[in-house]
């Protein structure tokens, strides 16, 4: 009986029930915490790539050819770790946010480093950092952001090592984020087996971070179908989701799988399942609004869908790319606040990933459809007439795009 007891007390440390994880002893709530499951561009799953503008006033973010990879041939423990490397001074990361906590939780937080040609001294190297949000009153991030914790390395190379600190969660935090620094340095620093554990057993749901759980019902049903025809896939954000398909295209075997607020990270998480699972005729694209509203490079941004393009063109899917979409002048109407959005894209970025799209596009030997110029007007603005906040599109607008879509999804048939 007692080992019975002892059995059933273990297994209450792993249980999972949907998406409840239990928790009765110190848990690592870091997901993928030793970079050991990719999505189908090669990187860690759960992670996101993070260059943010430096505070200080230099103005540093990403620079010269900084790179992220997932590395096999240096790891410290299972098959890799993650890579982060550049030839100039830059400031990069690979990110986890929305991990749960609550307010008091005692936490140890912990990252395996290892540093090759990293700048020592002052401000730079490899660092880790963890810090608590709230995202339901955004008004208590700037105080919680002083109570976040780093640890950085303290040499130009060094093999692995450990490093950790600990703290309490503070009052009004609802999350913790990780990150994972190239500080403002050059050289490479690989991070592999990170944690950041709790000591107050609590249950606490795991985030789906990808939107991997919102179609499971969608997919399962579409699994079942009986194909009618022409099976094509929209992948995409909320200008996606929004698409009222069968509206838009009547009689056709049109399938949305836009998830709001999506980053294209996100989009190559859930690609395998939300599309690539479906064995779609075509895939349509339509991406990367968000990455520029999050300050995400442009060329990123578009390595991210070209993954999924690769992924879907090796299914043996026809694909379509579409250019990112315009947003509304937010000065033409300023104190506006449903623009306050469009500010954050600017039209001369929006432009930038346009053209690499388009290049990437030809380079792939796929279609490009260049929605920009169909709604854009004669200053590169969307309409108001089009949108209903400056960014999101009315039925007019999906009016405007719609036979355009439609057209180059029908020109890539065969017979």
């Amino acid at each position: 009986m007692r080992q019975l007891l002892c059995f059933a007390g273990l297994a209450c440390f792993a249980l999972v029930l949907g998406t409840d994880r239990l928790c009765a002893q110190p848990v690592n709530r870091i997901d993928n915490a030793s970079f050991e499951s990719v999505m189908i561009n090669g990187l860690p799953d759960d992670w996101e790539l993070f260059c943010p503008v430096a505070s200080d006033g230099s103005g540093l973010s990403r620079a010269g050819r900084a790179a992220f990879a997932s590395d096999e041939s240096v790891h410290r423990g299972g098959a890799r770790a993650v890579r982060i490397s550049s030839d100039q001074p830059t400031r990069c990361a690979v990110l986890q946010r929305s991990i749960p906590c609550q307010p008091g939780e005692k936490w140890k937080f912990s990252i395996w480093m290892k540093g090759a040609g990293l700048g020592v001294g002052g401000d730079t190297g490899a660092l880790a950092r963890v810090s608590f949000l709230n995202p339901g009153d955004p008004s208590k991030n700037a105080a919680l952001a002083q109570r976040s914790a780093s640890i950085r390395s303290d040499g130009a190379d060094f093999d692995w090592k450990q490093l950790e600190t600990s703290g309490e969660v503070p009052a009004d935090a609802t999350v913790a984020q990780v990150e994972f620094f190239l500080w403002k340095g050059k050289g490479s620093v690989w991070f592999d087996d990170a944690a950041l554990e709790f000591e107050t057993p609590s249950t606490v749901r795991v985030p789906d971070r990808a939107g991997k759980l919102r179609s499971r019902n969608a997919n399962t049903r579409l699994a079942a179908q009986p194909r009618t025809g022409e099976r094509v896939i929209f992948m995409g954000d909320s200008i996606t989701e929004g698409w009222n398909l069968r509206t838009s295209f009547p009689d056709q075997e049109f399938v949305n799988r836009g998830i709001g607020g999506q980053l294209t990270w996100q989009m190559v998480s859930r690609f395998p399942q939300d599309v690539l699972a479906h064995k779609p005729d075509a895939v349509v694209i339509l991406a990367g609004t968000n990455d520029i509203g999050g300050s995400m490079p442009p060329d990123i941004i578009v390595a991210n869908i070209r993954s999924m393009v690769e992924a879907a063109k090796s299914a043996g899917a026809r694909v379509v790319v579409c250019s990112i979409l315009p947003v509304t002048d937010a000065l033409a109407t300023p104190g506006n606040p449903q623009l306050v959005r469009t500010t954050k894209r600017p039209p001369g970025v929006i432009l930038e990933v346009n053209a690499l799209l388009r290049r990437m596009a030809e380079e792939e030997g796929i279609s490009f459809v260049d929605l920009h110029q169909a709604l854009a007007d004669d200053k590169g603005f969307l309409p108001a007439a089009l949108t209903v906040d400056g960014l999101h599109l009315k039925p007019e607008g999906y009016a405007v795009i719609s036979p355009i879509v439609l057209s180059a999804i029908q020109s890539g048939r065969k017979g």
